[in-house]
């Protein structure tokens, strides 16, 4: 599978115009584990990995835009709230960077 397909596969496909991506969200990919309230505020949170991050960043970063923009398989991100912490984006990135990876089988 090249790195196209399994962020179809994981992703999900947006084109509109000259805009091709595939969007990621971070507690469907299991990047961030999250629990909710009934309200749908993060009750509890935390990394794939076990390291813990605050309900706070976890709401920030799950309202993150990340996208694989199709035509240069480049891996983009688009903070919507203030605050939300670059660490966290980058380790974010990072992630959804090895999942992608990590399914790729080359010929």
């Amino acid at each position: 599978m090249t790195k196209l397909e399994v962020a179809e596969k994981i992703g999900n496909h947006w084109t509109k115009g000259e805009m091709d991506r595939i969007y990621f969200k971070l507690d469907e990919l299991g990047v961030l584990k999250v629990r909710r309230y009934g309200t749908g505020r993060v009750a509890h949170a935390e990394w794939s990995d076990g390291s813990p991050i605050s309900n706070g960043d976890a709401d920030k970063l799950l309202n993150t835009k990340f996208w694989l923009d199709v035509p240069t398989e480049a891996l983009c991100t688009k903070k919507d709230w203030a605050g939300a912490d670059d660490g966290y984006i980058a380790k974010a990135v990072s992630m959804i960077e090895a999942l992608l990876a990590s399914e790729c089988v080359t010929d």
